[in-house]
């Protein structure tokens, strides 16, 4: 079994994933290695009214007088289908002024710039990470839940916690395993009987679910007579709380916990997250918080520096949310967006809460749910046509896909809404549909962490079922454009290795490129900026990472050890780890 342990900050990101589903995965990621199929066809141009427009070109008046900065010597990879490899590129001001080989860019080089001899390292242009939901603000005590597989263990360390702590703290247990959806002994009665005065929360892996003892309900204000606009109540058969709640039951209570978190503690725990993220060599997120008003968010990120470039999407918490395009939003700093609107369509497989239009292999009688009415989804599509704000839809069974597709066929046809770049986010059942996405022009994100299936989540489908989960190589052979995201932890080099082989589906895997190219131009292909940034050509924006290794040529043991050694944003520095890396030579042109 190969170790994929390799130490450092990689150490902590795999044993995250170690204590919740990566010892299923290890063994198989040698076995299910793939030939790399040849790469799929570029998406289609921009045709959104959003696309943002490019920059001055490096050559035109505006750009100044010559590179800044000159990166020589290197194997760059840009992402860009007319020139996918170079030797040497040059930086003028925030962008890309010349890419090509040593001889060409140098022949740019006036005796003012900097050259840096990369000596062979590999160039990227800036990740860009399409799913996530950072950053996370809310003041509760997480309990380490590590190495407990019973709900009787988990419970019993959550209340030798409580007994450290004022009562009304709230405690947390998360990233519960599947198994837990089904265990009676996560139920509300159980919990009150050992935590009658805290507040506590045992999350499911995904955080679609949760099950609260009496003192978070009261806390909540939920009673017996509570009945959300949005998600799902769990009730017993005698119809009292049970103490789950999902989706938009559970999320609609999140914003309330933060709101009492200063502007300068949500100002922290986004720098704390942009510091990780640069690291590896992210430059741009697409967050959709669950926790902080998308509006709020942008506020605060713009009265800042950030090292990131942010596309907020607003991600409404309590359902359907009224958009119009002609309310000014807050003041924006120059790297940060408030653009689009999420919503949630279904639940996922982990508490057999993705919507199947067949039952689920080992229960049958479920299938899932739907979390909004064709009634309600078509307002919601409506909305956002005439308010033009970008959609995107967490899709995880079948169910919502076909929903979705119907709907928009509905109002003015498929090839109506293929302008508007709709996202289907996960698409784990998208599968039937290749034909309708491809005549929707839908971007599928992908999250490659769901690649590696949890335990006990792939005996839930069938092995006709589980030949359609997750697809990414077909979506690629389709001309489907492709992004990817996190969507939990933000490692993107672990993210390429599990899309290059596909534990779930081994016949999805694509090749290392493929995936760097959907992290990079295909995520900001998802997010109508493709002729800004995505790749590294001249008059783009000079956003890109020097990595520690190449991703390339190293072993899949070796590849989620991978981080950036430089990364710029705009032509400047936001994360050098020179000194730790040996060094650069650097040099300027007249010496």
């Amino acid at each position: 079994m190969p170790n994929l342990r390799v130490g450092g900050a990689v150490d902590v990101l795999l044993d995250w994933l170690g204590r919740r589903w990566l010892p299923c995965v290890v063994g198989l990621l040698t076995a299910c290695a793939a030939a790399a199929p040849a790469p799929g066809p570029a998406p289609p141009p921009a045709t959104h009214h959003q696309a943002l427009e490019p920059g001055p070109h490096p050559s035109s008046p505006e750009a100044g007088t010559g590179p800044d900065l000159a990166f020589v010597n290197a194997k760059i990879f840009t992402s860009d289908p007319a020139q996918p490899w170079a030797r040497a590129l040059a930086i003028v001001g925030d962008r890309i002024g010349a890419v090509g080989s040593d001889a060409d860019v140098r022949r740019t080089l006036t005796a003012r710039t900097r050259v840096i001899d990369l000596a062979g390292k590999l160039v990227i242009p800036g990740i860009n990470d399409a799913h996530l939901h950072e950053p996370r603000v809310w003041s509760r005590v997480d309990i380490d839940t590590r190495g407990l597989t019973s709900v009787a263990a988990v419970v019993e360390r959550v209340v030798r916690e409580a007994a450290r702590h004022p009562e009304g703290t709230w405690l947390r247990a998360g990233d519960l395993p599947a198994s837990f959806a089904d265990d009676p002994a996560l139920v509300r009665s159980e919990l009150d009987r050992k935590l009658p005065r805290h507040p506590a929360l045992f999350v499911l892996l995904g955080d679609h679910a949760a099950c609260l003892n009496g003192a978070a309900l009261r806390t909540w204000h939920i009673d017996e007579g509570s009945r959300p606009l949005h998600g799902r109540q769990g009730r017993s058969e005698a119809g009292k709380l049970d103490g789950w709640l999902y989706e938009y039951a559970l999320w609609s209570h999140y914003p309330a916990m933060a709101e009492a978190e200063s502007d300068d503690a949500v100002a922290a725990a986004a720098e704390r997250f942009a510091q990780r993220a640069v690291r590896f060599g992210i430059t741009s997120v697409q967050t959709m918080p669950t926790h902080i008003p998308s509006e709020r968010l942008a506020r605060v990120l713009s009265a800042r520096a950030t090292p990131l470039r942010w596309r907020l999407i607003r991600f409404p918490q309590a359902g359907i949310q009224a958009l119009d395009a002609s309310v000014p939003t807050p003041p924006l700093a120059d790297r940060v967006r408030l653009d689009g609107i999420k919503y949630i369509l279904d639940g996922t497989p982990i508490e057999r809460g993705a919507g199947l239009l067949g039952g689920y292999h080992d229960r049958p009688r479920q299938s899932g749910h739907l979390d909004f009415s064709d009634a309600e989804l078509a307002s919601i599509f409506e909305r956002s046509r005439q308010s033009g704000v970008p959609l995107l839809l967490h899709v995880s069974g079948d169910a919502p896909v076909e929903q979705a597709l119907r709907i928009m066929q509905r109002q003015g046809g498929l090839e109506a809404w293929s302008t508007r770049r709709v996202r289907f986010e996960h698409g784990d059942g998208v599968s039937a549909f290749l034909d309708q996405l491809e005549r929707a022009r839908i971007v599928v994100v992908q999250n490659p962490l769901h690649f590696a299936l949890p335990p006990g989540v792939a005996e839930r489908f069938s092995a006709e079922q589980r030949a359609a989960l997750l697809p990414l190589r077909s979506l690629l052979g389709r001309g489907i454009a492709v992004a990817l995201g996190s969507d939990a932890e933000l490692n993107p080099f672990l993210g390429i290795l599990l899309a290059s082989v596909h534990p779930a589906n081994p016949g999805e895997a694509i090749s290392r490129e493929q995936a760097l190219v959907a992290y990079t131009r295909g995520s900001a292909y998802a997010e109508f900026a493709e002729t800004v940034k995505g790749t590294l050509a001249p008059g783009m924006l000079a956003d890109l990472a020097v990595l520690s290794q190449d991703i390339f040529e190293v072993s899949n043991e070796q590849l989620p050890a991978t981080t950036s050694v430089l990364t710029l944003v705009g032509g400047r520095v936001e994360y050098s780890a020179v000194a730790t890396e040996g060094g650069l030579s650097v040099s300027s042109q007249g010496d």
